[in-house]
């Protein structure tokens, strides 16, 4: 399957025509790092198949996760927000693989000329700003075996892959808990059958039973705008933000509700702030057969 960012795709054509000249493809590994803090952005960075994780470092050298960006998703947003710096959170890439990157200035002068445009990424910053505050509440509230099984679900949706590049002292620096907790953890789903480890790699095994153990957050709204009405028809390009949660049963109720769509046939995909929907000739799909149907 093509490899490509969700975000940077739902741009304008007529944008994407314009800005292409301007995009780099290049390769992150692990540990490096796109943005520190108090840096001016010169560059943004649409991920393809890597996972950049957002991170903020207290006094005593303490660090967690506060947000991740994978092929839905952008680093860099802030130059959009009338500063060029970054706050307190640095970047890092956590799963290796390949990005677009761009220079601020062309896109921030797209931005500032084309609505359209701006529809989309204040969109975007909307749904980023919500996960955000949604892992926030799930970081307080929620047990750890909850939040691991989220964090293996986004992972695995961001990079569209089962297989993650991850150590277990990765894992637990991210969800703020000792490493020996994350061994258990990585242990005991093993053992059910839902993952298998190995050294600096792990994978999914049981995605339907990982989602069944992860907490409400997987699949919550995590940002939020205005769908279309039912019925309407859905506009190539089209960016509207909805709950992915819509592709369960129980919110089988919701099929009027249309997706962030690109049309490919009989295919429409769809997009928001915490994995990609579909809408499979009007019918809905779970999240397994969505995957398996994109790979042909």
């Amino acid at each position: 399957m093509t490899k490509e960012n969700l975000l940077l795709n739902a741009l304008p054509r007529s944008v994407y025509e314009k800005i292409a000249p301007d995009l780099e493809r290049l390769s992150f590994s692990r540990g490096e790092v796109p943005h520190r803090p108090g840096e001016t952005i010169r560059n943004l960075y649409f991920p393809l198949d890597c996972l950049i994780s957002v991170t903020v470092t207290m006094g005593a050298g303490k660090t967690a996760e506060t947000g991740v960006i994978g092929n839905r998703e952008v680093v860099g947003i802030n130059a959009f927000m009338g500063g060029r710096e970054t706050t307190q959170t640095e970047y890092v890439a956590q799963i290796p693989g390949e990005a677009m990157r761009i220079g601020a200035d062309p896109l921030r002068a797209e931005f500032d000329r084309n609505k359209e445009m701006r529809d989309v990424m204040l969109k975007y910053t909307q749904a980023f700003v919500a996960q955000i505050s949604q892992n926030a509440a799930c970081n307080r509230l929620h047990h750890t075996k909850q939040r691991f099984a989220r964090w293996l679900l986004e992972a695995r949706d961001r990079i569209e892959s089962d297989s993650l590049h991850l150590t277990h002292e990765f894992l637990a620096e991210m969800l703020g808990v000792r490493r020996a907790s994350v061994t258990e953890l990585a242990s005991e789903f093993q053992d059910m059958g839902i993952i298998s480890t190995s050294r600096g790699q792990l994978s999914i095994v049981d995605g339907q039973r990982l989602e069944a153990t992860s907490c409400e957050c997987y699949g919550g709204v995590e940002g939020r705008v205005r769908p279309t009405a039912r019925g309407q028809r859905i506009k190539p390009f089209e960016l509207i933000h909805i709950s992915p949660a819509c592709l369960r049963p129980e919110h089988r109720g919701c099929c009027g509700t249309a997706m962030a769509a690109r049309h490919d046939g009989p295919r429409a995909y769809g997009w928001c702030g915490c994995r990609p929907a579909i809408y499979l000739r009007g019918n809905h799909a779970s999240t397994d057969q969505v995957r398996a149907h994109l790979r042909h």
